[in-house]
């Protein structure tokens, strides 16, 4: 063999080595916390704001404001909460408050029959006619409780409001609007891309590199 069919040989062998390293090198499913913390901040938008911060499986999202939860009810999957929350709607927006305290444990009923007499007389007065009402999702408050969110509709208005519950399936409160709620996590989906639920999250960077807003299937933008 003439010495450049060898030398050809070993440029041939080092290239084959190289690029087999190369393909075998493993990848890892999540990011490091170094990574995935470029991500982490508050971002705002209308109607509230989506907080995100690393975590253990990917990204963990908190959601401020009821208008970003709704549109993120995907995270929300429909559950018996969804069914017993909107036959408690009917029922309040109705008057029957007697049949909404049965879902309060016992001792606090009439207190929250005035609490939720109060709140509805408000609410009315502030809508005038109430021509549509339903559920929206349940999502879960970062102390661990359950909240529904539903809206409820007058010809030129819409409102919030929420039912919280406690571990026991008993109806904690009605309150106006929506509190902290927890998301869970999204998992990386390549590149600047996350993705949970269906809903894919994807991070657009500035100019000079650094991550500026994200924008969540195409529906809206949030800027950090």
């Amino acid at each position: 063999m003439t010495r450049l069919a060898t030398l050809a040989l070993l440029v041939f062998a080092a290239a084959a080595s190289s690029q087999t390293r190369y393909v075998s090198a493993p990848v890892e499913a999540v990011p490091s916390s170094a990574v995935l913390s470029t991500y982490a901040g508050q971002y705002v938008t209308d109607g509230g704001t989506i907080e995100v911060s690393d975590g253990d499986e990917g990204l963990d999202l908190i959601v401020r404001g009821a208008p970003i939860a709704a549109r993120l009810a995907a995270f929300a999957p429909a559950s018996a909460t969804d069914a017993r929350a909107a036959s408690l709607l009917d029922a309040w927006l109705d008057g029957d408050l007697a049949s909404v305290v049965t879902w309060v444990r016992t001792g606090r009923q009439d207190v929250a029959a005035e609490s939720f007499g109060r709140y509805r007389s408000a609410l009315l007065r502030q809508l005038g006619e109430v021509t549509a009402s339903g559920v929206v999702g349940t999502f879960q408050q970062p102390s661990g409780h359950e909240v529904t969110l539903v809206q409820i509709r007058s010809a030129s208005e819409i409102a919030w409001a929420s039912f919280v519950w406690d571990g026991r399936d008993r109806l904690l409160t009605i309150t106006s609007g929506l509190g902290p709620v927890a998301l869970g996590s999204v998992r990386p989906a390549g590149g600047d891309t996350f993705e949970a639920a269906g809903v894919e999250i994807t991070f657009e960077r500035e100019a000079d590199g650094r991550i500026g807003a994200l924008r969540i299937d195409d529906q809206f933008v949030a800027v950090r």
